[in-house]
Parts: structure tokens; C-alpha cells; sequence
């Protein structure tokens, strides 16, 4: 196998932890896109730099003691052939004479040789690594989100459901894991282009937004520009796409399918009917669109347009057992996958270099997974931090003693009068006949308060509130 093709694969592996880390969004300031934004510098290096120079110092170790070992019984092999049957038996250049080769020092040695040599023949087996690593985590890897799915044998269509003998078990393809929806929150898009002309606006804007029923997750829905109706401004200087939130129609279903990758096909296919209407208006302008970024592939406004879409629909998972699950995993692919038993009658110590190799390198990028995923885990379960806290009660229940603090208080009586209609003067015989006005603690300081809890004649507060709402500033 070439260089090309270790290179191609590695390129390949590249790309899949570029989408793992979710590159293309490094520049949102939202969500999990945040977590990957801060660390952005640190994962570019990790994959262009640290993984393929980890590669190749792993098989560098690696064949430097396998080739010393080698030597070592090599060098045994050949003294003992000068001594038993000829000192001319090897040449200087470690070649073994002819005569000797059928007897059985002389096929040790040939051997032996062999078995040397191979140690140097690596490019093929750093080509596997990157292709094995490729394989691994893209079996996992599924719109953004590893999903548990266990492999039990070499079959593609063959899964493992973890089970521990229980009578009857519920499992699904996500449990365990916390699925985080960040909901539709549809605002417009705008960003700023600068020219030769001077500073440009562009303008995304929802204009109409079809959702299911009661937030309910249904048929998934798809943003689609309206590329008929891009509008200029030369006053603004303001360039305007609407978009549409809906479902898909028949034939948009057979032209850009209905997988992850299908809002992608449907902005790309937008994108050069924008541009086109964009370079009649302001030619300077879609130039400026129409470059790719030097971080990637795709034009500004093919990336914009992504972000745009992105943001508003960026549910994911969070997998607190990423690392043991995957770490399973391996196992059971290092053995089902790279070593197989007919390699006890081949070159067996190759193998074991590859799968010790491939190993180390997947168990670094495992760790690297789960220091994420478990800070994502951090921050969904830490207990949120009570600043203050105020409650609702009756009147009823609050001591008389403090009633003529209560009427004293402006904000409070302010509140009677716009919730219930109570007249302008309201006295502590008012209060009598209407036991179930509510007092509300938030316009009382804290000194209040700490009397009103001593001076309640129960022994929790939720008898008290009658079951009704506490709230609390986080």
C-alpha cells in the first residue's frame, strides 16, 4: 500500500474527528458548541498534529524493540552456525551460504531474517491503524452523538442487548444517556460582510415556522430558503434570505433523502441559486460569499446558512459511561477484527504490534472523548444554586401580631389591588373577612421573613402554603 493511501486515511480519520468535534460550528457561542469552542485549539492540534506523530512514534517504539529482539536471536543463530558448521557459512552482509540452507540452524536463521525485515515493513500496517480507527468510532458515531450500539460478531446487522438474566428487561438504543433538547428558538440570523464598497448586512429571516403539535417530536423538520424571494436593500446595504421551517414535501424527500445529512443537501442546493440573485445586486458582496474560509471547504454563506439551521435545532446526548462502554468495545473489535486465529501460523508479532498500537491510540482518543462528555455531564448535573427563595400563604396563617407590618408595606398592598381588585383601604378587619388573600414574601425583607417562619404555627411550610407556589431565584 502507497503513501497516498495512508495518507488518504488518515485524511479520512481526520475528517471523522472534525465532525465529532464539530468544527464546522466552532464559531457558535451556544450549548455544547461552546464547550467545543473553548477547546478548539487544543482538538485542531490533537488531531493534525499529536495523533499522526503519536502513530508514528508508537510504531517506532514499537519496531525498535521488536527489531532488537529480533537481532538479539539473530545474532545467537549465526554464532552458532560459525561454530558448528562453517566460519564462512555467513557473509559480511548477513547472507546465509546456500548449502546450508536446508539444515536446521540455516532455516532458523532464515527465519530469523525474515522475521527482521518485516519489523521495517510498516507503512502498510500505519495505513491499517488509521483505517481501524476510522472503522471503530464511526461505528458509534451517529448525528453528532455516540449511540451504545454493541457489536456482538463480525455481521454489520448483529447487536448485543446487556443483559443480566432478569425474567423481563427494557432496554433501548439510548439508555443510560441524558438527551438534552435545546428547543426551536427561532430568531433571525444577521452578520456582517465587509467590501471594497464598504460594510454589508445579511439578514436570515424565519418567516414562517411549521411545529408539531403541543412540542411534541415529530416528522423532522427542515429549513428551507426561499431563493425566489432574496432581497436588496441599497439603502441598508442589507441583503435579506427568508426561510421556512416545515416538513418536506415528496419530492424534496427523494432529492436530498430524510438522514442527517439532509438539511446540509438542501442548503447547498439553496446556495447557488442565492449567489446567483446576490452577484446582480452586489457583485462585491457574493465574491465575499462565495470564498471559502481558509479553515475549510465550504463558501462563507454555505457555512452561514448552516449555522443558522444549526443553532435553532441542536438537540443532543450526554453518555456518562462513554469511556467504559467504548472501552468494551475496543476490546471486542481489537479481537473480532485484528487478530484472528490463522495469525498463530502466519507473522503473529505484526499483528500484535497493529493491535497494540491501534490500542494505545484509540484508548488516548477515548479519554479525550470522555473528559468532554463527562464535563458536559458535570454541568447538566450540578445542583442549580439557590440565591433567594419567597412562598405564597394565606393570610389565615400568618400571626395577627404581624398584620400592621404587613399593611404598612406599599408593594405588597400595590399587589392586592392589581390582582384581586382590593380597595384602596384595607385594614386589619378587611384581612379578617378574607382569609385567603395571599401574601407574597418578595415584598418583605429578610428580618420579615425570619419572623413570619418562627412565628408559624406548623411544622413545615408546605402546610402553610396550602400546596401553593414557592419560587426561587437560581
Amino acid at each position: 500500500m502507497n503513501q497516498d493511501n495512508e495518507k488518504d486515511n488518515l485524511s479520512r480519520f481526520q475528517r471523522l474527528l472534525g465532525e465529532i468535534f464539530q468544527f464546522e460550528f466552532a464559531d457558535l457561542d451556544t450549548g455544547i458548541y461552546r464547550l467545543f469552542r473553548l477547546r478548539e485549539k487544543e482538538l485542531r492540534r490533537f488531531i493534525g498534529e499529536t495523533l499522526p506523530a503519536q502513530v508514528e512514534a508508537a510504531f517506532g517504539t514499537e519496531a525498535s524493540a521488536q527489531k532488537e529482539q529480533h537481532q538479539e536471536k539473530l545474532d545467537e543463530l549465526a554464532e552458532q552456525i560459525r561454530e558448528q558448521l562453517d566460519d564462512d557459512a555467513i557473509t559480511s552482509s548477513g547472507e546465509l551460504a546456500e548449502t546450508y540452507h536446508k539444515t536446521k540452524l540455516g532455516k532458523e536463521y532464515l527465519k530469523a531474517r525474515e522475521a527482521l525485515e518485516a519489523v521495517s515493513a510498516s507503512a502498510t500496517a500505519r495505513d491499517e491503524v488509521f483505517n481501524h480507527l476510522y472503522t471503530f468510532f464511526a461505528r458509534y458515531y451517529e448525528d453528532a452523538d455516540f449511540i451504545p450500539k454493541r457489536r456482538y460478531s463480525r455481521r454489520p446487522d448483529t447487536y448485543a442487548v446487556p443483559y443480566s438474566g432478569e425474567e423481563v428487561m427494557f432496554h433501548w438504543a439510548t439508555r443510560g444517556m441524558h438527551y438534552i433538547k435545546t428547543g426551536e428558538h427561532f430568531q433571525d440570523y444577521r452578520f456582517k460582510i465587509d467590501t471594497l464598497e464598504g460594510p454589508c448586512n445579511v439578514h436570515f429571516k424565519l418567516t414562517e415556522a411549521d411545529l408539531p403539535k403541543d412540542n411534541t417530536k415529530g416528522d423532522r423538520r427542515w429549513f428551507f430558503p426561499l431563493t425566489r424571494d432574496v432581497d436588496w436593500d441599497e439603502t441598508t446595504r442589507t441583503l435579506t434570505v427568508p426561510f421556512h421551517y416545515r416538513l418536506p414535501t415528496e419530492k424534496e424527500v427523494e432529492q436530498h433523502g430524510t438522514n442527517s445529512k439532509a438539511q446540509r443537501s438542501v442548503l447547498a442546493a439553496a446556495e447557488k441559486r442565492i449567489l446567483s440573485k446576490t452577484e446582480k445586486v452586489a457583485p462585491l458582496l457574493q465574491a465575499q460569499l462565495a470564498q471559502a474560509p481558509e479553515d475549510g471547504e465550504d463558501s462563507h454563506l454555505l457555512r452561514r446558512i448552516g449555522h443558522f439551521a444549526r443553532r435553532h435545532s441542536a438537540d443532543y446526548f450526554i453518555y456518562p459511561d462513554l469511556k467504559p462502554f467504548l472501552e468494551r468495545e475496543l476490546e471486542f473489535y481489537l479481537k473480532d477484527q485484528i487478530l484472528h486465529l490463522d495469525d498463530l501460523h502466519g507473522d503473529l508479532d505484526s499483528r500484535l504490534r497493529l493491535l497494540r498500537v491501534v490500542r494505545d491510540i484509540a484508548g488516548r482518543i477515548i479519554d479525550f472523548l470522555d473528559s468532554i462528555e463527562q464535563l458536559q455531564n458535570r454541568l447538566f448535573e450540578k445542583p442549580k444554586l439557590v440565591l433567594s427563595t419567597d412562598w405564597l400563604l394565606h393570610i389565615r396563617h400568618v400571626p395577627e401580631k404581624l398584620w400592621p407590618e404587613i399593611l404598612r408595606n406599599k408593594a405588597q398592598k400595590t399587589a392586592w389591588r392589581e390582582l384581586f381588585s382590593t380597595p384602596a383601604r384595607v385594614d386589619e378587619r378587611f384581612l379578617r373577612t378574607h382569609p385567603t388573600l395571599v401574601l407574597d414574601t418578595r415584598h418583605f425583607d429578610a428580618g420579615f421573613k425570619r419572623r413570619l417562619l418562627e412565628q408559624l404555627p406548623f411544622e413545615n411550610l408546605e402546610e402553610a402554603t396550602d400546596g401553593l407556589l414557592i419560587h426561587s431565584e437560581n
